[in-house]
This record gives structure tokens, sequence and C-alpha cells, in this order.
């Protein structure tokens, strides 16, 4: 988690900017694995209606969810934190 927060507190941009660009990538990924947002979820332990938060940029999930996700839809984490 600390890494993370860091990562929010030095970024040039705006927090929600952050999390919604977190959040589309997330979803990119889950689209190119063919996974349903449920079937996401269920893997990873957290919510449905808690991953579609995430995704749409209006959550802030944990190191440990996002390290999860990660393993899920294998690609590495620093992808997933990657502003393009």
């Amino acid at each position: 988690m600390a890494y993370f927060s860091i990562f929010l507190y030095t970024s040039p941009m705006p927090k929600i900017i952050v999390y919604r660009k977190l959040g589309e990538a997330i979803a990119s990924y889950r689209h190119f694995r063919n996974l349903s947002q449920e079937q996401l979820a269920f893997v990873v332990g957290i919510d449905r209606t808690y991953l579609a938060r995430i995704e749409v940029g209006r959550a802030n999930p944990s190191l440990k969810v996002l390290h999860k996700v990660a393993l899920e839809l294998e690609v590495p984490l620093n992808k997933l934190l990657e502003l393009k």
C-alpha cells in the first residue's frame, strides 16, 4: 500500500485521473483475457461492484488487491500503474 500511496502523491496528475487510468487499464486487460467483472472479482476475492468502481475510477484499491488483480490478469503490476 505504501508504494501505491507514494505513487499517487508524487504524480503530477490529479488523483481522480490516476484512478480512472488505473481502472481503464484493468478493464482493458480484463477484456483481453475474456473475463467478466464477476469472474475476475471472484478469483481476486472482491465484490463485483467493487471491481466495477475500480474500473471507472471511483475506488482506491489497496496494493494487495492490485497485486491479486495483476496476478489473475497475468500482467506485471507496473503495467497496470503506467499512466499513458
